[in-house]
């Protein structure tokens, strides 16, 4: 088994220490501070492995219950 930082991106999940989008893209799939993390990671800084759950997995988690919600 794969250390957990060494996992595939998925559409659900993003790994800080794997390729991202950029810019307002990164920002829409991941969120401020996911993108900071990033952007953090990216710039050298010393950032623990970690991911970011993608705003794709939250439109496919309340999909189901959007108009219980509402």
């Amino acid at each position: 088994m794969k250390a957990p930082h060494e996992q595939e991106t998925t559409a659900f999940i993003s790994w800080f220490r794997r390729g991202h989008p950029s810019g307002d893209a990164q920002v829409a799939s991941v969120g401020g501070k996911g993108a900071n993390l990033i952007t953090m990671h990216r710039a050298g800084l010393n950032v623990p492995p970690g991911f970011c759950v993608t705003t794709d997995a939250y439109r496919a988690a309340v999909a189901p219950i959007a108009e219980d919600i509402i």
